[in-house]
């Protein structure tokens, strides 16, 4: 005797259907769909990632080295004022902060060796600028020296 209860119910549902019904085809219809949204999805995916990320290094890159030559053009104006001044200290620092932003000599590579690289790079170029600036700004204001006037 065939049992009504929902449990019985459920299971007969569950249970595949006769090769000769016309609606088999329909049952997974959606699932078809998702799965094939799905691939396309991801596949479509993978492009626009790909893109994004190339063009979100591309300008995270132009920044860096933006911010690398602005750098080294400072240290070239620069250059001028440390060396009428004199100053030991100053073509020191003056030197340091080029060699640190040499546009030659910055790694280009897109690994993370090359980008730890060129943001510590650039971090120390900042601190020599910081100590140049206020000596460039201290010798600005300095009275000549008496070796310069005799």
């Amino acid at each position: 005797m065939a049992s009504n209860t929902p449990a019985a119910t459920a299971t007969n549902r569950n249970a595949p259907a006769a090769s000769n019904d016309p609606f088999q085809g329909l049952f997974s219809l959606e699932d078809g769909f998702y799965d094939e949204g799905f691939r396309q999805g991801h596949a479509d995916g993978e492009r626009a990632g790909l893109v994004e990320g190339r063009t979100l290094g591309l300008e995270t890159g132009f920044t860096k080295f933006v911010e690398a030559g602005r750098l080294q053009g400072k240290a070239v104006v620069w250059a001028n004022v440390v060396t009428a001044g004199g100053s030991k200290k100053g073509l020191k620092n003056l030197q340091t902060l080029y060699s640190l932003v040499e546009p030659g000599t910055l790694p280009t590579a897109n690994t993370d060796e090359a980008v730890n690289d060129v943001d510590d790079r650039v971090k120390r170029g900042h601190a020599k600028a910081r100590v140049l600036e206020k000596m460039v700004g201290e010798m600005a204001t300095a009275p000549p020296s008496t070796a310069e006037s005799s």
